[in-house]
């Protein structure tokens, strides 16, 4: 009977020791994210955020589907036509079924807005977060900001007017109202002037956006608002005058050897 006892009293003891033990080490650490409030005590954050900005770019040019710019953008023009067999009709390059259903659609509308959230992350917490210098802090917003536009282009000339987000969304919404694509304009070429006032000319770091990628950029934003029923009188004169500045910027190479050639990669 003392056995007994002493039996159960033990299996109870263990038992309110795991249970002990299982609630602190059922308790969840995330270690793939940090909060922003935490976040905004670390100077590095900044420079995460922004470097986070351009990883969510490759998801935009070369991570997902392959070939799905090409396909959105160049497909059923005169540049390009499908390389299947031309029988049947083909969603995008015949303009048939070209709604929100259709895979690519929604992928790269998803893509676009996943950048303009990344950007207006760090924008909204830029002047947040301790320590950083201001150079590195306004760099940052202009780089951000080049993003932005550039996802706000893509989208506004693939798919019309669309939602304007400008702040980070932080719980589930469904209630987005489709801005007129003139709105959409102003915030891109906004963007654009004020990355071009903001980043470095030529950056130190290879890849990084630069003066002439903003001012390439806005050239085309301004060149295809020219067209538009709302497009500013001096459009096409600051259009040329941006694109007549990078040209002058990047001489081309001698020879076409010379610009795939493998030990050229960065060439002007």
């Amino acid at each position: 009977m003392k056995k007994s006892i002493y039996t159960s009293a033990l299996a109870l003891l263990l038992t309110g020791t795991l249970l002990t033990g299982c609630d602190d080490f059922l308790e969840e650490t995330n270690r793939q994210a940090i909060s922003i409030p935490s976040s905004r005590e670390n100077t590095e954050s900044f420079i995460q955020l922004v470097n986070y900005i351009y990883e969510i770019t490759r998801e935009n040019t070369t991570h997902y589907q392959p070939n799905m710019l090409y396909l959105l953008e160049d497909l059923g023009t005169d540049i390009v036509t499908r390389a299947s067999p031309l029988t049947g009709t083909d969603a995008i390059n015949d303009y048939v079924d070209m709604n929100a259903s259709n895979y690519v659609m929604q992928v790269y509308w998803a893509n676009q807005y996943e950048q303009i959230a990344a950007a207006n992350t760090l924008l909204a917490n830029a002047d947040l977060i301790d320590g950083v210098e201001e150079s590195l802090k306004n760099r940052g917003v202009g780089e951000a900001k080049f993003f932005r536009a550039w996802s706000y282009f893509n989208l506004v000339e693939n798919y019309g007017g669309v939602p304007v987000v400008t702040e980070p969304i932080t719980t589930a919404q469904s209630d987005f109202t489709r801005a007129e694509e003139e709105e959409v304009y102003e915030l891109i070429v906004n963007d654009l002037n004020d990355a071009i006032s903001a980043v470095d000319e030529n950056p130190e770091e290879f890849g990084r956006v630069s003066k002439d990628a903003a001012r390439h950029l806005l050239s085309k934003v301004l060149l295809t608002r020219g067209y538009k029923s709302f497009a500013a009188s001096d459009d096409y004169t600051r259009a040329i005058a941006l694109a007549e500045t990078v040209i002058n910027n990047h001489p081309l190479e001698p020879t076409f050897a010379d610009v795939v050639d493998i030990e050229n990669q960065r060439n002007d």
